[in-house]
C-alpha cells in the first residue's frame, strides 16, 4: 500500500466514525441539539461513548502508523 493510498484510507474511516458519532447524535438527541448554543450537559449511552473510543483509538493509532 503506498501512502498515499494509506492516507486516502485513513481519511475515508475517519469521515466514517465522524459522521456516525453525528449522525448518532443527531438521531438520540434531535436536530435542534446539533444547532443550539447554551444546550445542557446530557447523559451519554454506553454506545456513544464505546463509538467516541473507537474514533480516539483510531485518532491515536493513526499517529503511529501514518507516518510510516
Amino acid at each position: 500500500m503506498s501512502a498515499v493510498t494509506g492516507l486516502f484510507v485513513f481519511a475515508a474511516m475517519s469521515f466514517v466514525l465522524v459522521s456516525f458519532a453525528v449522525l448518532y447524535t443527531y438521531a438520540s438527541l434531535g436536530f435542534r441539539y446539533g444547532f443550539s448554543a447554551n444546550r445542557p450537559a446530557v447523559e451519554r449511552s454506553d454506545f456513544y461513548r464505546r463509538v467516541d473510543r473507537s474514533y480516539m483509538n483510531h485518532v491515536e493509532n493513526a499517529a503511529l502508523v501514518v507516518p510510516l
